[in-house]
């Protein structure tokens, strides 16, 4: 008796679907030439993790000589532990992997603005995202204490489609005409942002489809900070979206000479395409990953092949290249042509004779 168990793990940045096929087989029989019998029990399990959710946007602004201090306040309906991971941590700063806090107090040598800060939180099956973020570091009491916050406004497109460009920008107003820098948090990983304008873009693709909440963008002057209200992205299914396929494919050939054909093709909903044929000729290859037709016929594959279809495949829809075909001739006039200069007179000064040539 043995058991067989296989297990894979499909991970998205919001969902994480996990699969699990255990498979047992029995073998009876003691001399091993008795009967045989087996017993297969399949068990699937299939389980949506939700991912960690942060409420709280970092500063992005702090004075020479003041404490800088943020600790993400993160939920997790998991339950499960979470780690922490930074990317370009300032070097004026500590970093706590276990509860995510950056802290320090930057000195006038870090005055200046840093790197795109990056921290990301797991829970074991999915992540969430803060930042990227930049922090500027200004001379002690330059924070103008008495003035005018800045504002945020816009409304983000609550959803897109797999394979379409996403792109939100929102509106600010800066009264006091200070210098201003923006930080998100719960930003899908399919998303970048401009820390320097507030712009969320991307393009997610079919492995992206899901949707992404709790999203929150700030901006800050310094001393003010105005955030957006949370708002959610759908990323959808393409609708009726098949992939495309063109290009015209020569319909002759010659013997000895190299052949090849690669199809045009376009996918809107931003899957991985595969590609087969039907009435490949036998003297042809194709491959299946870019739908390239090529070969070298010989002599003795002369003649007609018909009806060749070439298609391609999202998983989901397909497309088809019209049927088409390729006459394989000779080449030329189709007729051996030799061409040769006869001496005429042996070497011993004698002319030649019986001299014969047979095609």
């Amino acid at each position: 008796m043995f058991k067989t168990v296989r297990f894979s793990c499909r991970r998205i940045y919001h969902l994480a679907w996990c699969a699990i096929t255990v498979a047992t087989l029995s073998a009876c029989g003691g001399d091993g030439g008795g009967d045989t019998t087996g017993t297969t029990d399949t068990i699937s399990a299939i389980s949506a993790i939700a991912p960690p959710v942060i409420s709280s946007t970092p500063a992005t602004v702090v004075e020479v000589g003041a404490e800088y201090r943020y600790v993400p306040s993160v939920s997790n309906a998991q339950g499960s532990a979470l780690s922490f991971e930074i990317t370009n941590q300032p070097s004026w700063a500590t970093f706590d992997s276990a509860t995510g806090e950056l802290e320090g107090i930057p000195n006038s040598s870090d005055l200046g603005t840093s790197a795109a800060i990056e921290i990301v939180v797991s829970n074991g099956a999915s992540n969430a995202i803060i930042g990227p973020f930049r922090i500027k570091i200004v001379p002690a009491s330059s924070l103008n204490q008495g003035g005018q916050p800045p504002t945020i406004g816009g409304t983000a497109a609550s959803m897109v489609v797999a394979g379409q460009a996403y792109a939100f920008a929102p509106a600010v107003t800066n009264p006091d005409n200070q210098s201003l820098s923006f930080a998100v948090i719960n930003r899908p990983a399919w998303a970048t942002f401009n820390p320097a304008t507030g712009e969320l873009s991307g393009t997610p693709t079919s492995a992206n489809i899901g949707t992404f909440a709790n999203i929150v963008i700030s901006v800050s002057d310094g001393p003010s900070t105005s955030s957006l209200a949370a708002f959610t992205i759908t990323v959808a299914a393409p609708s009726g979206q098949a992939p495309t396929i063109s290009g015209a494919p020569p319909t002759s050939a010659n013997a000895g000479t190299a052949y090849s054909f690669t199809p045009t093709t376009t996918d809107p909903s931003g899957n991985t395409l595969t590609f087969s044929v039907e009435g490949l000729p036998a003297w042809a290859a194709f491959n299946a990953q870019t739908g390239a037709l090529s070969g070298t016929p010989g002599t003795g594959d002369i003649g007609s092949y018909a009806n060749i279809v070439i298609s391609v495949s999202d998983g989901s829809s397909s497309a088809s290249l019209a049927p088409f075909g390729i006459t394989v001739t000779q080449g030329g006039s189709g007729t051996a042509t030799l061409s040769w200069s006869a001496p005429t007179e042996n070497t011993n000064g004698t002319p030649v004779t019986n001299l014969c040539y047979a095609p």
